[in-house]
């Protein structure tokens, strides 16, 4: 299952993304300072890899689980790490392409070594695996991200969540030439935590269906194809997607690059349980003028002091040019 299904899922929970038939979201924090920063700031297949020997096909009457077939759901996963795609390939882009437009889809995707870049048409979010923050566009704002998750594990496996995709069921594995084409089907019951009952948007969905084409020498992704099952039995085509390996950085992330190595910048600190031996710091570098979103572990509360006398009145004017140092302490229970 790709990204872009979870994030246009959290999306609709007004959850921002660390990004949806497949997806996974940039979900960036609340931003602090002294006083606390408030922004609300609201995927040609080309492949370069050697065709090796490809598995042989496994026959659907026979496997009767997924590790009858020549490969697995989690063999794609690992071929698909973007370190390991990094080191063969150099970079990735995938490109979308969906039946109808969507103003907030992911459109395109890229990763290196270095980074990560989603573009959703109308915001552009820009992750720096080493796990130095990151920051994203939208309109005409611009904010740096402050998070203690730095792992951003969704977005260390290209145009895959390692959590969602684990859970698809594999229906059949074909091999062509170079080229694997391989489907599988995830039930729409693993959506339901992000919803209310009452809102939960599937109930006519009978499964979620991928069409993914992969490298036969390597399982590096080459495309992926996306449906909607409903429980009557038609089918609809949610997306498009193709990779294009050794890809150019895509444009839009020049400019949050700069800003994020800007010259003369500001820098956001936040401690957590601090004076203990659990005590960790993360920080966030903007341009001045840019806000600082954070997002802390549950239970924790922000202070302006490392003993917690002096709380953080989020609902004060911030001052977008000054540096700031905050203190995360967990609530008694």
């Amino acid at each position: 299952m790709r990204k872009r299904l979870l994030a246009g899922l959290l999306s609709v929970l007004t959850l921002l993304a660390l990004c949806a038939c497949s997806g996974q979201s940039n979900a960036p924090a609340a931003d602090a300072s002294t006083p606390v920063d408030n922004a609300d700031a609201t995927e040609s297949a080309d492949s370069n890899a050697p065709a090796e020997s490809a598995p042989e096909t496994a026959d659907a009457d026979t496997a009767d689980s997924e590790t009858a077939w020549p490969l697995t759901v989690q063999d794609m996963i690992d071929a698909n790490a973007v370190g390991k795609l990094a080191q063969t390939y150099g970079s990735m882009r995938a490109d979308y392409v969906r039946p109808e437009a969507q103003e907030y889809a992911l459109a395109t995707q890229y990763a290196d070594a270095e980074i990560a870049y989603l573009d959703f048409g109308a915001e552009q979010d820009l992750l720096f695996l080493d796990g130095s923050s990151g920051y994203f566009h939208s309109g005409e704002q611009y904010v740096a991200i402050l998070e203690f998750d730095t792992s951003y594990s969704a977005y260390n496996y290209f145009t895959l969540d390692p959590d969602l995709t684990a859970q698809e069921e594999i229906i059949s594995v074909e091999t062509d030439g170079d080229a694997i084409t391989m489907t599988t089907r995830l039930s729409p019951d693993v959506f339901r935590p992000y919803y209310d009952d009452d809102n939960f948007p599937y109930n006519d969905v009978d499964c979620f269906e991928e069409v993914y084409t992969l490298n036969a020498s390597d399982y590096a992704m080459l495309g992926n194809v996306s449906y909607i099952v409903r429980a009557d039995g038609t089918r609809e085509e949610q997306d498009t997607m193709t990779v294009t390996y050794g890809a150019e950085r895509p444009e839009g992330i020049a400019e949050l690059m700069a800003r994020k190595n800007a010259e003369d910048p500001r820098v956001g600190t936040i401690i957590l349980d601090p004076g203990t031996p659990e005590e960790r710091t993360v920080s966030a570098t903007a341009r001045k003028g840019d806000p600082i979103q954070y997002s802390l572990p549950d239970g924790y509360v922000l202070y302006a002091d490392p003993d917690g006398a002096e709380p953080i009145d989020e609902t004060g004017e911030a001052d977008y040019n000054a540096d700031f140092t905050l203190y995360a302490i967990k609530e008694a229970e």
